[in-house]
Parts: structure tokens; C-alpha cells; sequence
């Protein structure tokens, strides 16, 4: 593969882009040291809560060479005093990584770490749970239940965590846990305070979706409240009018309609249109189409992710006159989810062509126009997307986006070889195995 200069493997390794991986495995670490282990002790992922981790991927790259012992030095002294909680998830991740490969030192260092956090009713008592289990197996589970166990004798109202245990770790861990419950107060503190939330229960239940709404419906606010709140502009993000139009009836969508129709300060109308983000507007009048091409950025992506939820020609040629016009960042970043429900196969060409060409301004922006480029290409299986795709490849910070690229790239039969061994060594598991899977045919 061709060499990175610092600059271009930063931007790599930041994406999590296999060529950063591929760059160290061909040239050194020497070089990009510091930039690694910058990347170890700070997670770099777009979206840190819901992206894998990149524990493995990252020690791939340091722990066969001559900076391993510089590196854990950093890592442990770092898992002591890191207060970020998803600095502090990847620095457990690492350590873990090392103790599997015979480094006690770091194994102790989990150890610690983890039982630190058991004992500390705090929000973050889950940190190290999952690693200590990882290493320790049924002794590490029993461990960390007599510790959740004794924090509920001593306070009953005490919510230690429980959200390790899955479907998998229950077959393995339960019967372990109940034998243990038997002699163990504290552990047989935890199994009931376990048994109480469900978490025996089977996870593979069939979800009744009407019961599931019915029950939703109970925790949004009425409708009422609604109207007030965007009149006196509660709340400076989406989702609290988002969920509302989510469970809304179509009586009460009408009503927020009209309500937003007849608003006359701009703050009121960007509320009431959050809540057809993901709901449909009962019906299309012209002034959204003129907040679409207005001044105000707040209103004119509001409208455009109202419309985009709508099927009509004219905002097919809303998308088109924006796309023509370039105008695709910021608040116009929304203008590729006006194709979702309105997309023909002539757009193709449009889309491919603006979205290689147009500077972009932030990641945020790339972000946006991959995850509409992914429900297009999803939604019309149009195999002439192909080249916005590997844009998005290439340009996205996200990985899961990248992942969900790769698989429809995959299924358009436009992975070429050199992309397959770049999707080979991704951050991301999921990309890798499709790689792998492509390769092995």
C-alpha cells in the first residue's frame, strides 16, 4: 500500500479506516507513535457509546513491538486517573487486551480497576465489569456479585449494575450465581435484586408492537403541553418533540399542523416542525417549501427534515434544484433525505456527482450525508450509488456507517480487492468479516 504522511494517518486512524492498521503493519509504528497511543488513551470513535471498541484493532499495532512496554506503562497509568467514561471503557478494553496475552501486570490493573468501581454507587459502577468478567470467568462474575450484593444489604435502594447480563452470559454465569446465592448472603442479595428486574427472564420474547406503542404513549407529554412548550421554545434539541410525533395519533399531528401554520415566531415553528422529523406532515403547504429556502438555518433544516418525510414530485425538485445549487452543509445537510421517499433512478448521477464534488465543511456534515445515502441505497437497491457509497467509505467518521457501506457495496458487487484488504484490517468487526467472508470465496 501507498505510505501515509502524518497527516493523512491521523485522519485514518481517527476513521478507524483499515489503512492506518495497514500503514503500521507495512512501514512501523516509529514513525506514528505517538499518534497511536494518543489514540489509546482517548477514544477517537464518532459515536463512543454505540461504535465497537477498538481495543484489539489498536493493540495490533503496538503490541508485537518494541513500544509495548511504554505503551502499558501509559495505558495503566492512565485507567487510575481517567475520569472520561469512554476513555476510561477503552483503557479497560486495552488492559484487558494485555492481560489475555499473559501480562499481569495489567490483569491486576482490571482487577482493581474493576472492583474500584463496584464499590462506588455511581453511574459508572458497569466500568471494568465486563473486562473482569472477560478474564476471571464464573470467579469474576461471583466477585463482582458479592460486591453489588453487599452495596444492596447496607442500602436497598441502591441500583447496582445489571446490564452485563445477556442471553449468552446467563447460560454460562446463572447456575454458578444461584449455587453460590445459597450460602452467600450477599450474593443472594444480588440474585434477587436480579430476579426483580427480569433479568432471568428470556430476552428472546416476541415484542407485541401495538402494546409496546400503548405503553410509550404513557411517557410523552399531552399534547397540550406540547403546543406551550414550543411556543415558549422548551428545550434547544429535537428529541423531546421527536418522541412526542413518533406516538402521536393523527388527530393530534393535526393539531400541531394547524399550530404550526399559524405560529409567527420562528423559534415556535422549528419546535412544532421537530415533531415530523420522524412523523409525516398530514399535508404540504407551500410556506414549508419557502422556510426550506430561508434565511434562518434552524427553520430551514427543520422544514427540510419535515419534507423529507413526505412523498411528492415538487420535493423531488426541491432535492434537485439544492443538489444542482450545491447546497449540501450545515443546515442543508438534510437535503439528500428529500430523495429517501421521492428517489428515481435518473438521481443516481446527480447524487454521485455532488457528493464528490461539493467541499465539505465538518464531519458532521459527512455523517449526515452518509446516513441518508445509506437509507437511499438501502431503500432503492440502486447499484448506480455505487461511487456516493465509497465517498461515504472514505469519508464518513463513523464506522457502523461504514460497516452499513461496505455491506451494500458488497451486495452491488462493487468491492474491489484492494478495498476488500483495506475492509479486512477496519476498526470495525463487522467490516472485517464481511472482507473476510468476500475473500474466502
Amino acid at each position: 500500500m501507498q505510505l501515509l504522511n502524518r497527516a493523512e494517518f491521523a485522519v485514518a486512524l481517527k476513521k478507524g479506516l483499515g489503512r492506518a492498521w495497514l500503514h503500521v503493519a507495512n512501514y512501523g509504528l516509529d514513525d506514528v507513535a505517538d499518534l497511536v497511543l494518543e489514540a489509546c488513551l482517548h477514544k477517537q470513535s464518532y459515536d463512543p457509546q454505540d461504535e465497537s471498541s477498538r481495543a484489539v484493532w489498536l493493540f495490533e499495532m503496538f503490541g508485537q513491538t518494541s513500544h509495548y512496554a511504554r505503551f502499558r506503562e501509559s495505558i495503566l497509568d492512565a485507567l487510575s486517573t481517567e475520569t472520561d467514561t469512554w476513555d476510561s471503557q477503552q483503557l479497560c478494553n486495552l488492559a484487558k487486551e494485555m492481560a489475555i496475552r499473559g501480562d499481569e501486570l495489567a490483569r491486576q490493573a482490571v482487577k482493581v480497576y474493576a472492583f474500584e468501581k463496584a464499590n462506588d454507587p455511581a453511574c459508572d459502577d458497569w466500568l471494568g465489569a465486563k473486562e473482569w468478567r472477560d478474564l476471571a470467568g464464573v470467579e469474576g462474575v461471583i466477585d463482582l456479585a458479592r460486591i453489588y450484593g453487599q452495596r444492596l444489604i447496607i442500602d436497598p435502594n441502591d441500583r447496582p449494575d445489571y446490564f452485563w447480563w445477556t442471553n449468552e452470559t446467563k447460560q454460562i454465569y446463572q447456575a454458578a450465581l444461584l449455587q453460590n446465592a445459597q450460602n452467600d448472603s450477599a450474593i443472594q442479595a444480588y440474585w434477587e435484586y436480579l430476579e426483580a428486574r427480569g433479568v432471568f427472564a428470556s430476552l428472546d420474547q416476541p415484542v407485541d408492537r401495538e402494546v409496546a406503542r400503548q405503553e410509550a404513549r404513557k411517557h410523552i407529554r399531552p399534547i397540550n403541553q406540547i403546543l406551550d412548550d414550543a411556543k415558549n421554545g422548551a428545550s434547544e434539541y429535537p428529541s423531546y418533540y421527536t418522541v412526542f410525533g413518533r406516538y402521536a395519533t393523527s388527530d393530534e399531528l393535526e393539531v400541531v399542523y394547524n399550530a404550526l401554520l399559524t405560529a409567527t415566531d420562528d423559534v415556535a415553528r422549528v419546535r412544532l416542525l421537530w415533531v415530523f422529523r420522524r412523523a409525516s406532515p398530514p399535508r404540504l403547504d407551500d410556506i414549508i417549501f419557502k422556510w426550506a429556502f430561508g434565511d434562518n438555518e434552524d427553520l430551514r433544516e427543520a422544514a427540510l427534515i419535515a419534507l423529507a418525510q413526505i412523498t411528492d414530485a415538487r420535493i423531488r425538485t426541491l432535492a434537485s434544484t439544492k443538489l444542482t445549487a450545491g447546497q449540501l452543509n450545515s443546515s442543508d445537510s438534510a437535503v439528500l433525505a428529500l430523495f429517501l421517499h421521492n428517489y428515481q433512478s435518473e438521481d443516481a448521477q446527480a447524487i454521485n456527482s455532488a457528493v464528490v464534488t461539493i467541499e465539505l465543511e465538518d464531519c458532521e456534515d459527512a455523517h449526515s450525508w452518509g446516513v441518508e445515502l445509506i437509507n437511499i441505497a438501502e431503500r432503492h437497491a440502486d447499484p448506480e450509488l455505487a461511487p456516493a457509497l465509497r465517498w461515504v467509505y472514505a469519508n464518513t467518521p463513523c464506522t457502523l456507517c461504514r460497516s452499513s457501506v461496505v455491506k451494500l457495496l458488497d451486495q452491488f458487487q462493487a468491492l474491489d480487492d484492494a478495498l476488500l484488504q483495506e475492509c479486512l484490517h477496519d476498526a470495525e468487526e463487522d467490516t472485517r468479516a464481511i472482507a473476510r467472508k468476500q475473500l474466502e470465496r
